[in-house]
């Protein structure tokens, strides 16, 4: 809806109305679309939500009246604050609530034009400017449709997973895919391929309160288990999904179907891949978002962006993250050579020129480049707007690396550990097979 050929108008031409918002006001049965859009611009300017019935007969529980009284209070002051708004000046649970009633039916520029005149299009060239201005942001919570997919097959783990997969989906599109191979031998096998698709739409619909047009109930069949891996393939271009969350037990084995999956998944594919161990966390029953605790596991300054930026595509506002960094003791390693005549090239200080601070010869020399790490960590926080904090483990060699950040996975209590999966794969197999908590592998 924001690709519209619509002029947007510059903060300080947009024709306002300097004296009343009379026009918007004197409508006693405001339009749905009318209403979402003041009450989108209510989101923006902070105003609560009202569960008194509304004088303007808008639906309840809401902030239209509470907007309407102060656009009309001062139109032209609000014009302006909603023109010259910075994307750092909006949070992530409003540029979210904002998106969330963008994307409600009813929405519309021409209808609320027909109904709310002049004032109604200028509200709604400020709320895509302001979108349009988040939008260009690289290191925020992006405001956009992202489709998430999850597999189920009647397994335990397979509900931990859709537990995961409806807190990761956000404005998109959830898909459930129900999973049943013709022939299965389990027990009561006829009565899970009855049972499953309609225990998994009730439990999105009832449990989760995901909107029906925000999740989606898949059936694959494929006749052997052979053939699930081109099942969920095409599932996944069909819907244009780039995240797969699978449900696995706590040693990477579970049930057969989903371990050839995630076997596959995992390690021949660019998906994110979130691996959701069957003894992770879940919400409440009577609870309907929980808050999760990522940790973010980065090796050196180049990779961290480009992780962050992928991570931001399944972080939800409320969200906390812990950016981690396993790294080198800092103690001199000296000449490891045996002979000072063997064949290659000699580090710098030894042959005699002007010593090289990054060389590992003398106690921290890996101080700075850590300190650099820290620091962007800590403004990618800042420029994100997420509550978080920065670890830097220094390692000593007792250890491998994978069993350093499981001990700090579970240290921090956190629900999920991000791991990129083509830099030291065999870091993120043993993460795999022994991390307490989910998995997320990017590329």
């Amino acid at each position: 809806i924001f690709k519209q050929t619509i002029k947007f108008s510059n903060p300080a031409q947009i024709s306002v109305c300097n004296t009343v918002m009379s026009f918007i006001s004197n409508v006693s049965k405001p339009s749905d679309a009318l209403v979402k859009l003041v009450e989108a611009v209510g989101i923006l300017l902070q105003v609560p939500i009202s569960h008194e019935k509304s004088i303007y007969k808008a639906s309840s529980p809401s902030n239209y009246d509470g907007t309407v009284a102060l656009l009309l209070d001062n139109f032209s002051a609000c014009i302006n604050k909603l023109g010259t708004m910075k994307s750092d000046q909006v949070s992530n649970d409003v540029a979210s609530a904002l998106y969330s009633k963008t994307l409600e039916d009813g929405f519309d520029y021409e209808t609320a034009v027909q109904t709310g005149g002049l004032e109604a299009r200028d509200l709604y060239n400020c709320v895509c400017s302001v979108i349009n201005r988040l939008n260009e942001e690289t290191f925020r919570i992006p405001i956009k449709k992202t489709n998430v997919m999850v597999l189920a097959d009647g397994s335990r783990p397979s509900y931990v997973a859709l537990d995961c997969a409806t807190h990761l989906h956000h404005h998109g599109t959830c898909i459930v895919a129900a999973l049943q191979v013709a022939g299965s031998k389990k027990l009561n096998a006829a009565m899970i391929q009855t049972h499953l698709p309609v225990d998994l739409e009730r439990r999105c619909r009832d449990q989760y309160k995901i909107h029906t047009d925000s999740f989606q109930i898949d059936v694959l069949q494929p006749r052997a288990t052979s053939e699930i891996v081109d099942h969920v393939e095409e599932t996944m271009l069909k819907n244009n999904c780039h995240i797969l969350v699978l449900g696995i037990d706590a040693n990477f084995t579970g049930t057969e179907n989903l371990s050839i999956t995630a076997a596959w998944a995992t390690w021949k594919t660019d998906y994110i891949v979130v691996l959701v161990k069957s003894c992770s966390r879940i919400r409440p029953f009577t609870s309907t978002h929980m808050i999760r605790k990522l940790l973010i596991c980065v090796k050196d300054i180049d990779a961290i962006d480009d992780l962050f930026v992928k991570c931001l595509s399944f972080i939800k506002p409320g969200d906390v993250v812990v950016f981690c960094s396993v790294v080198d003791n800092g103690d001199p390693c000296g000449d490891t050579r045996d002979t000072r005549f063997g064949m290659g090239t000699r580090s710098r200080w030894v042959a005699g020129a002007v010593e090289n601070p990054h060389e590992p010869n003398r106690v921290g020399w890996n101080d700075e480049i850590v300190a650099a790490l820290e620091a962007r960590m800590l403004e990618l926080l800042k420029i994100s707007q997420i509550e978080g904090s920065t670890r830097i483990h220094r390692h000593d060699k007792t250890k491998t690396v994978a069993q350093d950040l499981c001990t700090i996975a579970l240290e921090e209590n956190v629900d999920m550990m991000v791991l990129r999966r083509g830099v030291h794969r065999e870091v993120s197999m043993e993460c795999v097979a022994s991390s307490p908590c989910t998995i997320a592998l990017c590329d």
